[in-house]
């Protein structure tokens, strides 16, 4: 009987099935889509949730495992749009610039801190803090800032675009790129405002930048100053984290938050628990003796809020939301027991231990560990040091830590009442004599300090038991502790217990012995066991093991793990679960893999064969393995589990390898089982309406021009490709049919054509040989000529590489910024040059010219109009001198011997005098290659460049020689018997 038929049947043991089968396959993809990893589970169990529900309403997955990632696919989808909405998007008329930072309210990470920080804050402080932290921007940005903030709380929603622009009285782009500069610049300056006044106390380099006082404000400087310095600190770096995190809290949800009605009631009974006054700050308590529960717990939690570090109110509500507010409504209501009890779990830090108590502990509770809460009692917390990025030895992080190994009854307050009487108030005491309950408290244990040194594991982080957060491996550190049993896990699963004696010591089971040392010592070591995973039998291009992250691709890899289970993480497919024995093997149970009972595991792939010879993209490959080089044919080893076939299209289409090494599918364009054939759908793109030199699909390479082509494809979007980089999208849906929005596309069945927009180009005031527009390659040359190009970014070209920059817009005219074009907003395109005079008068070539512009008559002194950019004064000896054309239409040159006129627009090229004598030939005449012919029976002063020469004579010899920048001459020594004068400046043909 299948596993579906099973759960149809409601088999308790296939629904663990399913569960099992969700968390093995589908925890990893959760962990790596969800930006809150607190929701995987969540979603794990949604997935199984559904799964059932479809089962039973009668839905029939041929493939279940592909049906249930599915299933995980469409609920990530419902968290981002959620996410999204929660965010409240900025509205649409708020365009990007390529050129600034977009606002940061759609990101998926924003933080969600709900009501309950405006219960504590409230509309004041938030207001006030607001208010201080925009004095720490620049005084142009401070204008814009303060009218999106009033006008948000005005309206009820983020005021942006347009609705802005007519507050300030100024246009909308610019009121977008000033807005988007302004919030980010808030954002600093509220991490640098929460930083100078909680941090200075921690921090001397902090404290020299800032004044003291818990009120202080920051000018632009001083607040610039403050948050450079916490990007270097590491001190300041950990709280400036948690600063950053509620400053975007603080600009978006926080911010609309500000116009709730109810919030000001909420506010009052938090700020009623904590003993404060609407508008006085939190200060140290002082402890009284004898006091009810309430108001020690009350001091507590002032002490807790009081502290200049990172236990500040941010973090102490954002880290325990729902427990602040039963707090707040049991002590309201009277229930203290139960609010007291919760009040000494918060108090218990973000980074502190409760140790797991002894099974057989007779004072554990059975419903809330708690140390005792005495009138005398404080909680002080030192903050870690962030992470340190330097290699070496180890850096110690201190960490003062409160943990939890026994529990004693705490002196309760208890509301008794009788028949007929008021209720009365009874306090439990050793000593009164008005109580009938007498609680005795055991002393607490001493605190221990312990170092765990946990440098050796290759985890991207580790935890101990009770903790809320986690801590670097990079380093060693420093806990102050106290007695009891713990636990230090991977993220990847492995674990290893320990426990601290009453003496401060670390003992371990014996069989952890290869992984743990220290024994009987303060100091735990764990070294984990050292595991070499060779993937090399694999075809992706990365493959790690949970808990590792990603680091760079080796196809064989040594880790040191902790004992336990793991999973093998390829790039695409499915993880393979083993383990890591104390002893430092590992076992599995997948086909896949071997090394058994040893410590180096290997894996290997199912070879899966994928025929992409029916499709017409440029390269074909399969998720996870990258892009190897092009072939039509080609084997990949894959592990049992999804995949895709994807292309340089960026169009896919799923599989499944089972385990038995085949591929399933239910696309029809796929065909084949351990051999998997793709089809594509052909596609015809008709282009004869482009004046592109070629049109293309993105994806599918450059095959050689044609105006009608036929490319086979995938379902999905696509786009319109040409040399100009200007695309035109289009849909190819999986029926085989084409959808497009673009006016420029028309469509026919299986036939897409494209139909330019008509643009002129007139360059008759340029002096170039041909001109051209990008992508439309070189026809021949015409002063006026009309192209028909797509929307989008276009240049005018020239022969010499110059170019002018324009864009057609989707109306079919050009827009351009240059002053060296005409006709913005119409469809006629006119190019005008820079008038550059060039005077050869001081060499003797028969003609020169100027890069791009042909060989006009020639001319000694000759004006050409260019375009701004690089050129090269031509010969006809095919010699070349470099110069430049600047946009103020002057030149500008690197050879200054030989060139003149800089920052003109006149250009003089001076030839270097080189004598040339053939006398002794007796012949009549000879010339130099690219002069005149001469007159053989006198020597000639010839005006050269440097570079290569010949001297041609009558008879049919060719002397070739040099000039070099002095104005030497230089010739082959085989010459010697012809030539005379080497390094001088005079030639001698000597017969």
């Amino acid at each position: 009987m299948s596993l579906i038929d099973r759960l149809r049947d409601n088999d308790e043991d296939a629904r663990r099935e399913l569960f099992e089968h969700c968390q093995a396959k589908l925890r990893p993809f959760f962990a790596a889509k969800l930006p809150n990893l607190s929701d995987v589970d969540d979603c794990v169990s949604e997935v199984v949730a559904r799964a059932l529900e479809g089962i039973r309403a009668g839905q029939e997955p041929e493939v279940l495992e592909a049906w249930l990632h599915g299933i995980a696919r469409n609920i990530t989808f419902e968290r981002y749009k959620a996410a999204k909405r929660r965010t409240d998007e900025l509205p649409a008329e708020i365009t990007a610039d390529p050129g600034e930072a977009p606002l940061e309210l759609a990101a998926p990470d924003l933080p969600e801190l709900p009501s309950e920080m405006e219960r504590l804050m409230g509309k004041r402080e938030l207001w006030a803090l607001l208010g201080a932290a925009a004095e720490g921007i620049s005084p142009g940005l401070q204008p814009i800032m303060r009218a999106h903030i009033a006008q948000t709380v005005e309206r009820g929603k983020l005021a942006v675009g347009a609705e802005l622009a007519k507050r300030l009285e100024l246009p909308a782009s610019r009121v977008d790129r000033q807005l988007a500069r302004a919030r980010i610049a808030m954002r600093n300056a509220i991490v640098a405002l929460v930083l100078a006044r909680t941090g200075r106390d921690s921090c001397p380099a902090l404290a020299a930048l800032t004044p003291p006082g818990r009120k202080v404000v920051l000018n632009p400087s001083a607040s610039s100053a403050v948050f450079k310095h916490s990007a270097s600190c590491p001190v300041c770096g950990p709280l400036a984290s948690q600063a950053g995190t509620y400053s975007r809290w603080a600009l978006g949800p926080g911010l609309l938050g500000l116009v709730q009605e109810d919030e000001e009631e909420r506010r009052r009974m938090l700020l009623a628990l904590f003993g404060r006054g609407a508008d006085t700050a939190a200060s140290a308590p002082t402890a009284v003796a004898g006091g009810g529960l309430i108001d020690r717990a009350r001091s507590l939690v002032m002490e807790k809020l009081s502290t200049p570090q990172m236990q500040s109110v941010v973090q102490f509500v954002n880290q325990n939301p729902d427990l602040v507010r039963r707090t707040a409504v049991a002590v309201v209501g009277g229930g203290a027991v139960v609010s007291a009890a919760i009040i000494a779990i918060l108090l218990a830090g973000p980074d502190d231990i409760i140790a797991e108590p002894p099974p057989d502990d007779p004072h554990l509770s059975s419903t809330v560990r708690s140390t005792p809460v005495t009138a005398s009692s404080s909680v002080t917390t030192t903050p870690p040091v962030s992470p340190s990025a330097s290699t070496g030895t180890p850096k110690q992080v201190p960490v003062a830590l409160v943990p939890t190994t026994t529990t004693t009854t705490a002196a309760v307050a208890a509301t008794t009442t009788t028949a007929n009487q008021q209720p009365r108030t009874t306090t439990a005491s050793t000593t009164s004599t008005s109580t009938t309950t007498t609680t005795t408290s055991t002393p607490p244990p001493q605190n221990a300090e312990i170092t765990i040194d946990a440098t050796s594991l290759s985890y991207t982080s580790f935890s101990l038991s009770g903790e809320r957060n986690t801590r670097d491996p990079k380093q060693s550190h420093r806990i102050a502790t106290r007695p009891g049993r713990y636990t230090l896990s991977a993220p990847g699963g492995g674990s290893v217990p320990f426990e601290v004696t009453q003496t401060g010591t670390v003992e371990y089971d014996h069989s952890y012995d290869t992984v743990l040392s220290g024994r009987g010592t303060s100091a735990l070591v764990v070294r984990g066991a050292r595991v070499t995973v060779d993937s090399s039998g694999l075809s992706y291009a990365n493959a790690t093991v949970s808990g590792l992250g990603w680091p760079a691709p080796a196809p064989v890899r040594t880790m040191n793990l902790l004992p336990g289970g793991h999973f093998f993480v390829p790039m695409g497919g499915s993880q393979i679960a083993f383990q890591v024995t104390p002893a430092g093997t590992v076992t599995y149970t997948s086909a896949l893999m071997g090394g058994s009972g040893t410590s180096a595991l290997t894996v290997r792939g199912l070879p899966i064969t994928v025929d992409s010879t029916g499709l017409d993209y440029y390269n074909v490959s399969v998720t996870g393995v990258g892009w190897p080089t092009p072939a039509k044919v080609r084997t990949f080893h894959l592990v049992p589990g999804n995949h895709e076939v994807v292309t340089s299209g960026a169009t896919e289409v799923p599989f499944t390898v089972t385990e038995a090494g085949i591929a399933t599918y239910s696309s029809p364009l796929l065909s084949g089982t351990s051999t998997l054939a793709v089809h594509g759908i052909p596609v015809t793109l008709d282009s004869t309406d482009l004046d592109y030199s070629t049109v293309t699909i993105g994806g599918a390479g450059w095959p050689a021009p044609a105006k009608i082509r036929t490319f086979r494809l995938l379902p999905g979007n696509h786009d319109v490709l040409t040399p100009a980089n200007t695309k035109v999208p289009f849909t190819l849906t999986a029926a085989g049919t084409l959808t497009h929005t673009s006016p420029v596309l028309t469509s026919s069945a299986s036939t897409l054509a494209v139909h330019g927009l008509p643009i002129t180009v007139d360059s008759t005031e340029l002096d170039y040989a041909s001109v051209s527009v990008t992508g439309a390659g070189w026809p021949a040359p015409a002063k006026i000529r009309t192209f028909r190009l797509l929307p989008g970014k276009h240049a005018v070209l020239t022969g010499a590489g110059n170019k002018v920059d324009f864009e057609v817009t989707d109306a079919g005219t050009v827009q351009f910024t240059s002053e060296l074009l005409r006709g913005n907003g119409t469809a006629t395109l006119k190019v005008q040059g820079l008038p550059i005079t060039l005077d050869v008068s001081d060499i003797d070539y028969t003609n020169a010219t100027v890069s791009g512009a042909g060989w006009p008559a020639p001319a000694k002194i000759r004006t050409f109009r260019l375009l701004p950019g690089p050129h090269d004064v031509h010969t006809s000896a095919g010699i070349k001198v470099g110069f430049t054309v600047t946009p103020a239409g002057t030149v500008t040159y690197d050879v200054q011997d030989l060139l003149a006129g800089a920052n003109t627009s006149t250009l003089v090229v001076r030839g270097l005098t080189v004598t040339v004598d053939a006398t002794a030939t007796g012949l009549s005449s000879f010339t130099v290659l690219g002069l005149a012919g001469r007159n053989a029976r006198q020597p000639h002063d010839l005006g050269l460049l440097p570079g290569a020469h010949a001297v041609m004579l009558p008879d049919g010899r060719r002397l070739p020689f040099t000039v070099d920048t002095a104005g030497h001459v230089g010739y082959d020594p085989g010459l010697d018997a012809v030539l005379a004068g080497r390094g001088t400046s005079s030639l001698v043909v000597l017969r």
